[in-house]
């Protein structure tokens, strides 16, 4: 798809490239300098940023999120969640990018994750958790804010066996 806004052309196509290699090499200001050309008001572009920001790598699935989280770039996470980037969109293998992020040990994206409702039980197609993905990293502080969090997510979840009765 190519749109034109003052006289440049985009593609939806080129501009997910550029925003995942952005993500990947932790360049904010060329992840903004994306994402605001689609927020312009009154632009065709706005209603595509979600397509830009959820359009994957060919072979791997990736989005522009699970290359920023498997690198620690919470500056640029913090960015793409504003802009509502689907949080647990899977890859090619199954995982989001919380399987990125614990994988890699990224406590503070692991953490921004969850705070916007990540979910942590998810699995990929090899049956790995977040969690799981943490302890193969060996990275036990994200293992335990992992482990915490499922724990407070059960605690307040309601009880359906109590509602039923």
């Amino acid at each position: 798809m190519q749109c034109q806004s003052d006289n440049e052309h985009f593609t939806v196509a080129s501009s997910a490239e550029q925003l995942r290699q952005a993500a990947r090499a932790g360049d904010e200001p060329l992840a903004k300098s994306i994402i605001s050309r689609y927020k312009q008001e009154n632009s065709a572009l706005n209603k595509l940023l979600p397509a830009v920001m959820s359009a994957t790598d060919k072979q791997s699935g990736n989005s522009a999120l699970h290359l920023c989280c498997a690198n620690g770039h919470a500056e640029i996470v913090q960015l793409l969640l504003n802009e509502n980037a689907s949080i647990d969109q899977v890859n090619t293998w199954g995982s989001t990018a919380l399987h990125y992020a614990s994988l890699t040990g990224q406590e503070q994206v692991v953490q921004l994750l969850l705070k916007h409702g990540a979910k942590a039980v998810v699995e990929n197609k090899y049956g790995k958790t977040a969690l799981d993905e943490a302890h193969n990293g060996r990275h036990s502080d994200v293992a335990k804010l992992l482990i915490q969090h499922v724990e407070t997510s059960a605690a307040t979840a309601p009880n359906l066996d109590q509602q039923d009765a």
